[in-house]
């Protein structure tokens, strides 16, 4: 189970599942899975988002959790950004998963806790 905000957990998926539809303008493949992991002696949830659509260039890597940074032609930039800051907020990480050769992928880890 994830403590968190159940808004805010919501609006994080919302942003990265329509990054990806928009990645794949409806005629690609979009990939989530959720599990349960241990890091460091600690349970996480982990979900996964992937989508097999242009990808996220190499040099925006770096960058694309900052705001204003996008890839889209109309785009703020700011979704990303804020995704991160809710995710740290709630004790998690996200970060992009590069071993994949098309496409991108996301992935979240949060804190579990057992109730």
């Amino acid at each position: 189970m994830i403590k968190g905000d159940p808004v805010s957990i919501r609006q994080v998926l919302h942003n990265l599942i329509k990054n990806a539809l928009e990645a794949i303008d409806a005629q690609g493949l979009i990939e989530i899975s959720l599990h349960r992991v241990q890091k460091n002696n600690t349970d996480f949830i982990e979900i996964a988002l992937y989508d097999d659509g242009p990808g996220i260039k190499d040099e925006q890597i770096e960058q694309i959790f900052e705001p204003y940074v996008t890839t889209k032609a109309k785009g703020t930039g700011l979704g990303l950004a804020i995704v991160k800051k809710i995710i740290e907020e709630h004790g998690g990480a996200i970060w992009i998963d590069t071993s994949r050769t098309v496409g991108a992928g996301f992935i979240i880890q949060l804190p579990a806790y057992n109730f």
